[in-house]
């Protein structure tokens, strides 16, 4: 069902573009859909089927699991987050020792420019990739 698939797409919207999230919205999907057509052999409405459904899966521990992924529980977005978050301090360091090794504050800082420059660059392919998958 359409509407099933747009109401996974919503509740997943804050969790970042990943294998896993990809996972989670096939056996999520797959978990709604299976309720629905339930009820719809139970003799219950279409619409009251789907109100059912979202409302079960929006009182159900599992809803509040998902509002709380913000990346931490997405295996591929922590990488991430820890690479990022190790690259800034080892340019630093890589600008600190070059600038002092030389003595050439002059020209180092170009090595920051060169870092955000391949990063933003990185990312940009990384996000390619991931919409490729």
């Amino acid at each position: 069902m359409q509407a099933i698939k747009h109401y996974v797409d919503r509740s997943l919207s804050h969790v970042a573009s990943s294998a896993y999230k990809r996972r989670l919205r096939r056996q999520l999907t797959q978990q709604l859909t299976q309720r629905y057509h339930t009820l719809v052999r139970t003799g219950t409405h279409e619409y009251a089927a789907f109100a059912t459904t979202t409302r079960e899966f929006e009182n159900s521990g599992q809803y509040q699991r998902l509002r709380q992924l913000g990346g931490a529980t997405d295996p591929e977005l922590y990488l991430s987050r820890l690479a990022h978050w190790l690259y800034w301090p080892l340019i630093i360091l890589l600008w600190l020792s070059v600038s002092w090794q030389f003595s050439n504050w002059r020209f180092s800082w170009l090595i920051l420019v060169v870092a955000g420059a391949g990063l933003t660059i990185f990312n940009l392919l990384v996000d390619e990739l991931r919409r490729h998958r």
